[in-house]
């Protein structure tokens, strides 16, 4: 049996959540620090640039962390499950306890602060690679065995389907916030 990588820490909510809870402090608090830099590369507010790597920082610490007590490998030689290459079902998608719920609203966050961000060279460079980083995630989780995860085309579906909806969330609110502050002036 495996032993837990780190103790619980209730302030982290459910075990399954437990082992990336520390990773993401540790995110919070590089983002506080880099969030500068990243705003004046974007020529965006500090606030959207701290969103933007927070995100980032919280995909990658709750999916390239070792999963402790997680689904077995997949059997045989299969790389990835590809049984799943398009929406869920909108009852799992809806529900908060299903992993393609929690798949969607791991993307969201990332979506809504691309939406949010100034139009720019840099903004189209960082959906390219958003839209990419999915595919990524999985293939890496694939590829490194000893984080115990497995790899699976819904995943990138459910992450990419709750990118573009944060994404369009984000870009409908920051075109609203334009029009309430131009009619204001």
């Amino acid at each position: 049996m495996d032993k837990p990588i780190r103790d619980h820490d209730p302030t982290c909510g459910n075990d399954r959540l437990q082992s990336a809870c520390p990773d993401q402090i540790t995110c919070a608090e590089f983002a506080l620090g880099a969030a500068r830099r990243v705003a004046i590369a974007l020529r965006a507010r500090r606030l959207l640039a701290f969103g933007l790597l927070v995100s980032v920082g919280a995909i990658l610490a709750a999916t390239l962390t070792p999963n402790v007590g997680g689904l077995e490998p997949l059997p045989g030689n299969t790389f990835c499950d590809l049984t799943r290459m398009s929406l869920g079902p909108l009852e799992e998608l809806l529900s908060l306890h299903d992993e393609a719920s929690l798949n969607v609203l791991l993307f969201l966050p990332l979506g809504l602060v691309m939406g949010l961000l100034p139009r720019s060279a840099g903004k189209v460079a960082l959906l390219a690679g958003a839209i990419a980083l999915p595919a990524a995630v999985e293939f890496l989780q694939g590829l490194l065995t000893p984080l115990n995860r497995s790899c699976s085309s819904a995943d990138v579906v459910d992450n990419l389907t709750g990118l573009a909806a944060g994404f369009a969330l984000g870009s409908a609110a920051g075109w609203l916030w334009g029009r309430l502050s131009r009619t204001g002036e």
